[in-house]
Parts: C-alpha cells; structure tokens; sequence
C-alpha cells in the first residue's frame, strides 16, 4: 500500500491481480475505484467465464481493456514496473508459485489484506469530506473511519494467516494498515534479536515522497536513537514528539529534519522488553491525538499480534518449516532433479533471495555443475560447469564452511546492503555440491541467519550423496538389463529399416542422449552412409552436426576405437568446423564391428537429464553399456541385410520400386506395438490423384503406369528417408510415418506443388488435371488400433480445399 524508498507517490502505483472468482473481482473493484492506482494484469486460467464475471460486476468492455488478461503467472516477470501481485485466488500453492516467480520488484500481498487496505485509503483523512459530501471523519464511539475498518476486518487476518503465509507479508500489511490508520507518513519496527542486543528492523513502510532523505537521516542519529530505545525501554512508556519541543536540542533537530511529530510504542511479551514500533508524521497535514495512540497500543497488545513479532525473534523455529518441507521434497519418489528443482524454489521463497544457484559435484569428472536455478531468465541447468577448486566456490569448499560477501556502508536506518552467500555441500567432509544465494537486500543479522541455514544445506548434501551413489548402481544394473531385452528383440528383427530405428531410439534412451546418428558402411568404396538420425530436426545446428559425425565417425572407423568428449569444441579435428552456437557438447561415438570388419559407427550427443545427476558428459558407464549394445546392433544389421536380399523380391512393387502393400500390413503391426511401447506417435497418410475428372476417361494403361511412376518418385524425393513408402495400388499410395515430425504439412505443401507442376498429356494429348487427395489418421491421438487407423486414413479428401 504504502510507497517504499525510492518509490514517488505522484506515478500511479501498478498492481497485478491474481484471481477471477468472486473475491478476486471484489478486490478489483476496491483497487479501480482508487486514481492512484493502476491494475495492469488479470489473471485467471478460465479466460471465457472470466470475461462474462466481469460483466456481472460492472466492468464494461471499455474497462475490461484497461487492463490485459491472462492465464499465465509467468507474463508478470515481462513487468518490470510492476508494484504489487494481489493473489486473491485463494489457493495456497498459488501463492507459493507467486515467490517463486521471483519478480524482481514487485511486492506480493493477499488479496484480502489489499482489500483492507485499499478500502482503508479510499476513506479520506480526518478533516476532509467524503465524495458524497459526507462526514466520514468519526463513527460511534472515539474510533475514526479508518481505525474501524481496521479494527472490524483486519484484526480477524492475524489469526486467519499465521502460518499460511510468510511472516514479512503479515508484518508489512500491519505496518501499512496501521500507517494509514493514523495517517502517519512513514512507519518501522524494530525487534531485539536477543535480549539486551541492538535493534534490527523487520520492516519499513514509507508513504510521503520526496521524504526519504529526511527520513534516513533521522535514523542515522546515534544519540537520539539511542535516547529513543532508552527512554521506551526502561521507562515503559510511549515517546511522543511534536512541537513545542522542550528540549532545544531535540527542538533544533526536529526543524532540521522537518518532522512535526514521533510516536515509539514500546513493545513487551510477559514484561520483557522484545522492540519498538515507531511512526513519523513529516508533512505535518495531520496532527495525532490521544486516540491515535490508544488505537496503536490496543492493536499491539493483541496476542496474535505478538506471536507474529516472537516468530522474527526466534529463527530456529522459523527455519523449521522449511526444513520440513525440504524433507518431504527430498524424499520423494520423483526424479532427483525435479526433487531439487523444487527444493531450490522452496528455498528461494523462504530465504528471499533475488538468486538461488545449486551446484552438483560431477562423480565423473569432479567439476561442478549447475543443477538448478532461480532468480535468472537464462537456464543453463546441467550446461554450465566450472572447477571445483576455482574462486570462491573453490575457496568454501576447500575451507568446509560458508563463506558471505556482503556489502558494507556505514550508514544505518533504510539503507538494506546486498550480499551473498556461498553454502558448502558436505558429506564426511568431502564436498558433493555448492549452494549459492545471492541478495538484493539482505535479512537482518545476516551472519546468524547464515549459520543457521547450515541444517539446510546438510539435507541437500545428504540426499544427493545418498541419490547419487544408490542411483549410479541402480542405474548400471537396470541399463545392463535393458541394453539385454533391446539387443536380443534387435536381433531378432529382420527389417533392415526397422533395425536402424530401434537401434538409434534404443541407443539414446540408454545413455540419455539428445541426439544419435547411426551410420552404415558401404560394401564398395567403404564411405559411412546416414541410416537413421533420433532427435534430430531439419535445424541448422543438427545439419552441422550430420557434417561434424562424418569427420569424427571416420575417424571412429580408422582407429576402431570408441571416442569420448565432453567438450566438441576441444577436438583439434572438427574445432574449425564450429560455430559459436553449436547446441550440441558432448559425444560418445564407437565402431559397429562384424568379428573384425568395420560395418558403421554409432555416435550419441549431449547428454541430458532424466532421473539422475547427471550432466551434459557421458562417463564410462555410458562407454560400457553403449559398447555392449553395439555389439547387437552390428548383429542385427547383418542378419538383416542377409534376410533383405532374400525377401527383397516379394515386398518391392516392381513398378515403381517402392514397397508394396504387402510389406506396409507386415511392419504396421510392429510399428504400432513400438509407438506404444516408446510412447510416441505413429501416423498413416494415403495419398491418390482424383481421376474423376474427364480428362481420365479411358486413360490407357501405359499412361496410367507412367503417372504412378511419376508419383512414386515424388513421394520419395519429399519424404524422409525413415518413412515407409509404399505402392497400394493404380494410383494409390501410403506412407507409414514412425515418430511424427511436426513438419509433415511442409512436407505435403511441397509434394502438391510438384504434382501441380508435372506436366502428363492423355491418349488425346490433353493435360491430365493432378489434383491431390490425401487422408491421415495419427496413433493415439485418433485410435489405437491398425484397423481404425487404416479406415480413418482411406477415408481421402482434396488438399488444401
């Protein structure tokens, strides 16, 4: 509510609203009726029913458009300028998802408490009339307007949110409630970490602009700061300043400073002294009476109101939750690394800090890698790795202990120093990862907070020891039995093309590869030919990498000798071949040996992140594995081309060379039991020319088998290479589609623009009409099974009418 430093009342103060329901668009009502504020965003995932809501509650069409909807949190991050999140969507993991967002300005507050606070500013100040030309000044009894809105609706919101949201949120919203209460201009409070140690501040709230100056240096003064904790300490009672000073000095220091008025309320839980709440009246527009400050002490003798103050005072307790949150999160059955990712959001929200970066340790090569991430639009998770002994990750992990840099000044008052803190991962003094966060504004007594983050940061170090050593042995033995059942179902098939597919998807989903290229050796020349690419889109980078494979798979074939990189970019061969933006760092590339006869190289890039930690370099137990599965790729490419020869007359339409609608009804039925098996799509399309156009009456057959000649070389020069092709009958063609690319209308646009193009006469040198009908059907998006995907897909209609 209130404008913090920096902050100009006379720009209108941008808010975000979170939430479509009814409280939601009661709380936009309240924001919209106040000229100084601007609603900029509304959020709500049913955008349809949102839109008839707001209708309902008087918003017209030119009132909705003020403001944008969306159905995304994520757009916030793209305001920059954004004040206030209102979250009055009424759902705690909503609100959660909000401090994770980690929005660089914004501060984050429920929509009832903005409620509360925005109907306590529409109400004008003691003295003036209201928009309707009533006396809103006071109501029954002493209270004002403004002291009975609060003390009616927002005495209720310290018990109904203790524990469901973060202490500073409840903190600022009293502090801001309590400001425009007594219409103070700025407020603060401040607490005793300790009994008997100096006075932190938990929050400030600063609503007069052009104030700022005076209000930091009113604080910066030793002498009357201490006075002030003295004199509310020890004497029990409020300070209350305001002209006509009785002491000079205090008198000359006011008018310096121009502060009409200050008001410090001692704060005690059971006769102990625990800090001060104080407010500062600056503009001298109002001036406090006795009522203001009966309402301060009622509202501050509140139970609930001191057990929210004794929850900053005791950070053991207030690092409890997190630690049991952590440890649900760590023991969870999800993968490790969406365990963590989640673990660093929560920690993230607990600590407030602008950044939290999590380190892994690499068992392979012992460097550390990012993990994890927030606070940075850039994610570079399992990417970015540096040398565990280097700088000052390397100097905390060598020294076993945190290490902080904060910054210092020698002011105090308002001015919050930025900092960061670097959290060794240790286990038995050994160092699995590193932690950092990094503050915009840094939490009071930093350095205690450090120490007792430590328990944290031994959980995260706990559970990825643990995930990492039970994971690299669980991992082996499961791959050894999966590169087993995929190698003996690979030899056993005959299906040369079938080989080269399960071979590519087998090998990245063994190693965790992003990309695989499966190269075939040709019997005369000895070249490395492509036989099938997995991952791979028709991009500039992925092209490259088809070039850089023919180097480095060349080279594989020579020495015989599997290679592995985690660096392309260091192999002297290809280094020039690079660009500055290769997406692609790792490799794992080995020969596919017949007893001693080289017959292709099977190469595997980047690797990526699945259920393990692991990084963007293959390590030996990806060697191992990919080297056993190999070894029935070879196999299997061999038996195959055997089988190939031998079958190769009875499943080729002899005119046309493609295959023939036998062999399409032998591998559906495989290809479908894969796409289920890999959860992948399967597509059929047919495709025929529409012959019922006159130009066809009595074509003869000469003509007609030249035209599916025609035809049949198209379909191959526009199709993949991976796609099985295949002659139905007449005119009448089918393309089996293994793992759908998202290109396949490309691929069709083309294929109607070269049948347009063909020129063919009729027996009366007339020219024939290609018009190209097509019908598709899609597993499992249209059904599951061969016979359903064949009827959907012969069901043909004209393209692109």
């Amino acid at each position: 509510m209130t404008q913090e430093t920096g902050k100009s009342v006379m720009s209108r103060t941008r808010v975000a609203l979170i939430g479509g329901s009814e409280e939601g668009l009661l709380t936009l009502a309240c924001l919209t009726q106040d000229p100084s504020t601007e609603v900029v965003l509304l959020i709500d995932q049913d955008q349809k029913a949102l839109a008839f809501r707001l209708h309902e509650y008087g918003f017209t069409f030119d009132k909705i458009f003020a403001f944008s909807l969306s159905s995304d949190i994520h757009e916030l991050k793209r305001i920059k300028d954004l004040d206030y999140i209102i979250d009055a969507s009424g759902d705690p993991a909503m609100h959660q998802a909000l401090y994770r967002l980690n929005h660089p300005k914004a501060e984050i507050m429920a929509g009832q408490c903005a409620r509360i606070l925005w109907e306590i500013k529409l109400i004008p100040f003691r003295g003036s009339s209201s928009r309707d030309g009533l006396d809103l000044e006071e109501t029954d009894g002493s209270l004002s307007k403004r002291q009975t809105v609060l003390k009616q609706k927002g005495g209720g919101l310290l018990t109904a949110f203790t524990g469901t949201l973060p202490p500073q949120e409840i903190i600022n919203f009293n502090l801001d409630a309590l400001l425009y209460t007594v219409e103070a201009d700025w407020s603060a409070l401040y607490l005793e970490n300790d009994p008997g140690g100096d006075l932190v501040c938990k929050g400030r709230r600063l609503m007069a602009a052009g104030k700022e100056k005076a209000v930091s240096e009113f604080r910066q003064k030793p002498d009357l700061a201490g006075l002030i904790a003295s004199r509310v300490k020890h004497h029990r009672s409020f300070l209350f300043l305001e002209p006509p000073f009785q002491d000079p000095w205090t008198a000359s220091l006011m008018e310096n400073l121009k502060l009409q008025q200050y008001l410090a309320i001692p704060l005690f839980e059971q006769d102990r002294f625990i800090g001060i709440l104080e407010f500062g009246n600056i503009t001298g527009q109002t001036f406090w009476t006795a009522n203001e400050e009966e309402f301060i002490e009622q509202w501050v003798s509140q139970q609930e109101f001191k057990n929210l103050l004794l929850t900053f005072r005791k950070p053991v307790n207030l690092l409890e939750p997190l630690l049991r949150t952590l440890r649900g999160i760590l023991e969870s059955s999800k993968p490790p690394h969406e365990n963590l990712d989640e673990a660093v959001g929560e920690i993230g929200v607990f600590s407030g800090a602008s950044a939290v970066l999590l380190f892994v340790k690499d068992p392979e090569s012992g460097d550390l890698v990012l993990q994890s991430q927030i606070g940075s639009s850039l994610k570079m998770n399992g990417m970015y790795r540096m040398a565990p002994e280097a700088g000052i990750c390397g100097a905390a992990l060598q020294k076993g202990s945190p290490l902080a840099f904060m910054e210092t000044d020698g002011r105090t008052g308002f001015h919050d120093p930025m900092g960061i803190f670097y959290f060794p991962l240790m286990v038995q003094s050994h160092p699995v990862g590193i932690l950092i966060l990094e503050f915009q504004r840094l939490a009071p007594d930093p350095q205690k907070w450090k120490s007792d983050f430590l328990e944290a940061a031994d959980l995260l170090a706990a559970s990825i020891s643990g995930e990492v050593e039970r994971r690299t042995m669980s991992q082996k033995v499961l791959k050894l039995t999966v590169v087993n059942e995929e190698g003996l179902e690979l030899v056993s098939t005959t299906d040369r093309d079938k080989v080269l597919m399960m071979a590519s998807a087998s090998a990245a989903m063994i190693v965790e590869a992003e990309g695989v290229i499966l190269r075939i050796k040709e019997k005369e020349g000895g070249r490395l030919l492509v036989g099938y690419t997995y991952g791979l889109q028709n991009e500039p980078g992925d092209k490259l990498l088809i070039q850089v494979d023919a180097v480095l798979a060349a080279r594989v074939a020579e020495s015989r000798k599997p290679l592995m990189s985690s660096s392309l970019k260091e192999l002297a061969s290809i280094k020039e071949k690079l660009t500055p933006k290769f997406p692609y760092h790792s490799i794992l590339s080995i020969p596919l040996m017949n007893e001693e006869e080289v017959v292709g190289t099977l190469s595997v890039y980047n690797k990526v992140i699945y259920n393990s930690f692991v990084t963007a370099a293959f390590n030996e137990t990806d060697k191992e594995l990919i080297e056993k599965y190999g070894g029935f790729v070879s196999k299997a490419l061999v038996k195959a081309k055997e089988f190939q020869s031998r079958e190769k007359l009875i499943t080729i339409d002899d005119l046309t060379g493609l295959k023939n609608e036998r062999y399409l009804l032998l591998r559906f039925p495989e290809e479908l039991k894969r796409a289920e098996r890999y959860k992948r799509k399967l597509s059929l399309l047919f495709l025929d020319i529409d012959r019922t156009k006159k130009e066809f009456a009595g074509l003869p057959l000469v003509i007609q088998d030249h035209l599916a000649q025609n035809i049949a070389r198209l379909i191959q020069e526009n199709f993949r290479h991976v796609d099985i092709t295949v002659r139905v009958k007449g005119t009448r063609f089918a393309v089996l589609l293994p793992d759908t690319g998202k290109k396949m209308g490309d691929t069709l646009v083309r294929l109607h623009q070269a049948l347009e193009a063909l020129i063919l006469f009729n027996q009366n040198n007339v020219r024939l009409p290609l018009q190209l009908l097509i019908g598709y059907s899609t597993y499992p998006e249209d059904t599951v099974t061969m016979e359903e995907l064949i009827q959907k897909a012969a069901r043909l209609s004209p393209f692109g009418v």
